[in-house]
């Protein structure tokens, strides 16, 4: 999720309608599971991870790199994040690092090259620049 959307794992650790719809003024985005009714794969981002660290950018709703080959190739519509219990009286930022590691050790565990957390950020535009530059404004 993070190479498809250009997301840290912590921003990940935001997302609000990973598997229940999320509403806000009368609109509402459903699930990333339900390729029924959000076929575009469409993200809300909060303001705060479900372990209480800042995201520091607030809402927002995002898009995938518009390949669905890679969606389903990376399995996009079933989300899986590293579960993590942060300890009690810890700072915020020690509990975003605390995350970012869990992330990266589940992803190594997974045989995945590529671990480091704005890795996936860069590896996202790339993707765009390369296989849709019209996003970009190029011919």
């Amino acid at each position: 999720m993070c190479v498809l959307y250009g997301l840290s794992p912590t921003e990940i650790a935001s997302a609000q309608n990973l598997y229940k719809p999320f509403t806000a003024d009368g609109e509402t985005v459903y699930p990333l599971t339900d390729r029924e009714n959000n076929p575009y794969a469409a993200l809300v981002i909060g303001e705060f991870t479900n372990f209480g660290a800042s995201t520091k950018t607030g809402y927002r709703v995002i898009s995938p790199v518009p390949l669905p080959n890679l969606w389903n190739d990376l399995q996009i519509f079933k989300p899986m994040l590293p579960t993590y219990t942060p300890r009690q009286n810890i700072k915020p930022k020690s509990i975003a690092d605390g995350f970012n590691q869990k992330f990266g050790g589940q992803m190594e565990s997974y045989g995945c090259p590529v671990y480091q957390k704005y890795a996936f950020r860069h590896l996202y535009n790339q993707l765009l620049e390369v296989a849709y530059p019209p996003l970009f404004g190029h011919d």
